[in-house]
């Protein structure tokens, strides 16, 4: 488990670690079964059959992944997040990634609050360019939703 994580039952909901605090806003829902349907009524084409003949047991984001031809999902699948952060690493994020951020003025000195988000495939070239601290935060939050074997490649980059 993520020091400084405090559950609300199974979803962790909010990340306290040193002089970051993390609280995952938002993040698409998969309608697994409506999905499914649609396309097999829309296209006659049975997508569930690119998961069932895997044997694993998967998330309904790695599921929604496999559907798709060469990783197209995640520039479907979008995740949010508040995060009060000191200002050199608000920068380190600016600077280095392409995730979309509004920044607030906190009350903390030398901090800011930002609301960030990125595509799955936005988040996937952001994390090993940023804090080590942070991106191990995130990594676990994708981790712990569902998304481990996506993440399981990410190498840092710095």
């Amino acid at each position: 488990m993520v020091p400084g994580l405090i559950r609300s039952g199974t979803i962790p909901f909010f990340y306290r670690v040193a002089m970051l605090d993390i609280l995952p806003v938002a993040g698409t829902n998969i309608a697994w079964s409506s999905y499914i349907k649609f396309f097999l009524d829309h296209t006659g084409d049975n997508i569930a059959k690119k998961v069932d003949g895997s044997g694993l047991k998967l998330s309904d984001y790695e599921k929604f992944i496999k559907t798709f031809d060469n990783n197209a999902a995640l520039k479907h699948l979008n995740f949010s997040f508040l995060i009060l952060l000191p200002i050199k690493l608000f920068v380190e994020i600016c600077e280095n990634t392409n995730l979309n951020i509004t920044s607030y003025k906190a009350l903390q000195r030398n901090h800011r609050v930002i609301f960030i988000t990125g595509s799955l495939e936005e988040w996937s070239l952001a994390l090993p360019k940023i804090n080590s601290e942070l991106s191990s935060i995130l990594l676990s939050f994708f981790n712990q939703i569902g998304l481990k074997n996506h993440f399981k490649e990410i190498k840092r980059i710095k």
